[in-house]
């Protein structure tokens, strides 16, 4: 079975196949659609990142090199010891764009290793449950105090028998913080139940990176365009009956023909 970094260098190798006639004045793109499982779909939609009416894939988007002769201090310094390496690594996002929480991310070195993450995901800051709780939590503590200081004063006061008015308000307030230590708790475990989402996805995003780059990526790659009806090369919509059955449009056909029509007769051999 190959290794991560093994089958990440097969898959580096293809993007740059695929996008070999790219212009030399601009970065190429490569981004292909996978399909992902109904657990990987609940989950994205659990933490946010896919809608109800969004399509059920992820892109995996290939990062290459500035192709321009004069770039930035870090191209010359850093970039350049990846000479000949068109891709540099890829990110895995959910859904078309390019945007929101990345669930995979690989970065190749100079020496041909692959670094490889991310291995966590905390809770955004503007998550519901998470602003709930850090307020909850915040007013839960002013109670407290409340509570503690009715007691204390009570007592000081000559005791509950002499002091039957602030009994009743620390009653209300003891109550007051039970339904808030109820809430508290309640926004804490949608906060554990997110986080455990996250650390889902972050599993299933990895293996189906292994799962497209250890099997048949082509045909994968049709299987997303199907769902997307954008070429499953380079993105395009698809318009004409006959690129939206394939998957391919005329201008990647065209350029691929001969690793396509290997695929297709591939296809066929298993089929009889």
């Amino acid at each position: 079975m190959s290794t991560l970094s093994e089958i990440l260098e097969m898959l580096r190798h293809r993007a740059e196949e695929y996008t070999a006639d790219a212009a030399t004045t601009r970065r190429p793109s490569w981004a292909p659609a996978l399909v992902i499982n109904d657990e990987f779909v609940q989950l994205a939609r659990t933490v946010g990142l896919l809608k109800e009416d969004d399509k059920p894939i992820i892109r995996l988007w290939a990062k290459f090199a500035d192709p321009r002769r004069k770039g930035t201090l870090l191209r010359e310094h850093v970039g350049l010891t990846l000479a000949g390496i068109r891709c540099r690594g890829f990110d895995v996002y959910v859904g078309m764009a390019r945007k929101g929480s990345r669930l995979f991310q690989a970065k190749r070195g100079d020496q041909g290793e692959w670094e490889h993450g991310p291995h966590s995901w905390e809770v955004p800051w503007n998550d519901d449950n998470y602003r709930s709780s850090r307020s909850l939590r915040h007013e839960l503590s002013n109670q407290q105090a409340n509570c503690r200081w009715y007691a204390r004063t009570i007592d000081e006061c000559g005791g509950p028998e002499q002091q039957p008015n602030m009994v009743r308000d620390l009653e209300r307030v003891q109550q007051a913080c039970a339904d808030l230590e109820q809430k508290y708790q309640a926004a804490r475990t949608g906060i554990d139940a997110r986080n455990t989402a996250q650390t889902r996805l972050l599993v299933l995003a990895r293996e189906r990176v292994i799962e497209f780059g250890g099997g048949d990526h082509l045909t994968q790659m049709v299987a997303g365009a199907h769902v997307t009806g954008h070429c499953c090369i380079c993105g395009k919509e698809l318009t004409d009956p006959v690129s939206i059955e394939r998957g391919i449009g005329p201008d990647c056909y065209s350029k691929h023909f001969i690793a396509i029509n290997a695929w297709v007769a591939r296809q066929q051999s298993q089929a009889a």
